[in-house]
């Protein structure tokens, strides 16, 4: 869970939000009642692995990018460059695309909007 995530928890059984929440067990957090909020848990936890599942996403297609490499030749002696295999770069580019673009529509991309806004 990502902070904002705990925060909403936290505040929905109105415990502190500044648990230590990488030290807190589920006992822990039964003791303190949080189960009379299981509804606002649960639904966290499924917007929390959703979100988490398009961050997932966004970094394959950022590493993709990141490795990139894109080889110029010039051409007929012009000395413009132009680039070489343009076929799997074409490919991946509309891959990805179609990828953010289906991700933008999503419900869970807000927390990623502004990596994914082009």
């Amino acid at each position: 869970l990502k902070e904002r995530h705990w925060f909403r928890m936290a505040d929905a059984c109105e415990i502190s939000r500044d648990l230590d929440r990488t030290q807190t067990s589920l006992e822990q957090m039964l003791q303190m009642g949080m189960e009379r909020q299981m509804h606002v848990i649960l639904e966290t936890s499924t917007v929390a692995a959703k979100e988490a599942a398009l961050e997932r996403i966004i970094d394959k297609v950022t590493q993709l990018w990141i490795g990139a490499r894109l080889e110029l030749t010039e051409w007929k002696d012009t000395g413009a460059l132009v680039l070489r295999k343009t076929d799997e770069l074409i490919t991946n580019l509309d891959d990805s695309l179609l990828k953010l673009q289906t991700l933008s529509v999503s419900a869970y991309v807000k927390p990623h909007m502004e990596r994914i806004t082009f």
